[in-house]
């Protein structure tokens, strides 16, 4: 790593664990330009700004960039203020209805964090299941939401905008590329969060009064991972993926049913990306290693470096990437540009994680040719 990753990462961990970063890293050459950089690429701005905090003056960033994170944190606490009032104003709609929800990633995953509001925002991701999902999208539009009618082409989610703040709303909570391995996981969801939201045994989260179902533990530490992987691989994540599992597993370790996890993880060809994020969660990150299941290396290992330098190559969903997807160009070279670049990304990344990889990329393929002649 450079010095300014090791720096970045000094920074990110005493943000994230509310501790005094190493002074000793800023007494030479700090180069803040490029650690404030790659916060912002990585999407961990005020985690790292929490970092600073703990430095004597004569250590800090010059003032303009300190003033800088000052605006960044007055906005993200707005934010926060604002999806959560959105958030109990939807559920309070739903509930209403008949119709329940259970909170996604998101302001549920903040909570696991020291400082919730360090966490950068997103959208509100709410899962109703199949049977609810066409009535539970009316129902929100009937508060004002606004978006899309057409069910029948969103086979996993709709996104809506009510009160300034995107709504997720989610008929599947999370899908698998191979069809077998989906239908699975559609069966486990089943188990774990319609029948236990039936059953009233999923854990809760009261937002100023109104209580916000979350998922069962043992699924949420798949689900957050599987997540981060998916959007790995199909454009880049940022830091700030790694960090919301890390938080989590930090919070719920104790909750999790290990066995259960571990077969799961085995079945959906996840478990190698399980240890390499976690890897990167206790060597990079912080995570006490008796806090992570089925890990035993004792430090950063070379596919963990390799994955920890992509994501810092990339940032948060790709959006940093030197070889860009292309959207300027005509229908075909725009086509021909974007499928190289996949490619590309899946045969770096096969490197990784081969078998979740080849699951994804079968079907990406079979996809991307599938939108190339229908014009989609």
């Amino acid at each position: 790593m450079t010095l300014a990753q090791q720096q970045y990462l000094e920074l990110l961990r005493a943000g994230l664990w509310s501790k005094s970063a190493d002074q000793s890293l800023f007494q030479g050459e700090v180069d803040w330009k490029a650690i404030l950089r790659t916060s912002h690429q990585q999407t961990t701005n005020i985690i790292v700004a929490d970092g600073i905090d703990t430095l004597p003056p004569s250590l800090c960033p010059p003032k303009k960039r300190i003033f800088k994170l000052a605006i960044r944190r007055t906005e993200n606490t707005l934010m926060h203020e604002l999806l959560n009032t959105t958030l109990n104003q939807a559920v309070q709609a739903l509930n209403a209805e008949g119709i329940w929800s259970i909170l996604l990633k998101g302001q549920g995953v903040a909570n696991n964090y020291i400082n919730p509001q360090s966490r950068m925002c997103g959208d509100i991701d709410l899962y109703v299941g199949e049977e609810n999902f066409e009535r539970a999208c009316e129902v929100l539009k009937k508060e004002g939401a606004t978006g899309s009618h057409d069910y029948d082409n969103h086979e996993f989610h709709i996104a809506l905008d009510l009160e300034g703040a995107t709504i997720e709303v989610h008929k599947k909570a999370d899908v698998l590329n191979d069809r077998a391995l989906n239908r699975s996981l559609q069966q486990w969801t089943k188990e774990k969060l319609d029948a236990k939201i039936a059953d009233g045994s999923l854990p809760g989260w009261d937002n100023n009064g109104v209580l916000i179902n979350l998922p069962d533990p043992t699924y949420n530490a798949f689900y957050i991972i599987h997540h981060a992987v998916r959007h790995l691989i199909g454009e880049g994540i940022g830091l700030r993926h790694v960090c919301d599992w890390t938080t989590y597993v930090h919070t719920h370790h104790s909750q999790i049913d290990k066995e259960e996890l571990l077969s799961k993880l085995t079945e959906y060809n996840m478990l190698e990306a399980w240890q390499l994020f976690g890897n990167i969660a206790v060597h990079a990150i912080g995570l006490p290693a008796e806090e992570l299941p089925f890990m035993s290396d004792t430090q950063l290992t070379p596919k963990a470096e390799i994955l920890l330098q992509h994501i810092f190559s990339t940032g948060n969903f790709g959006r940093y990437s030197e070889e860009k997807r292309d959207s300027k160009s005509n229908y075909i070279k725009r086509k021909w540009h974007n499928f190289w670049f996949q490619m590309s990304r899946l045969f770096k990344l096969h490197r990784i994680f081969p078998a979740y990889t080849r699951a994804f990329g079968w079907s990406w393929f079979t996809g991307a040719l599938r939108r190339f002649f229908t014009r989609k």
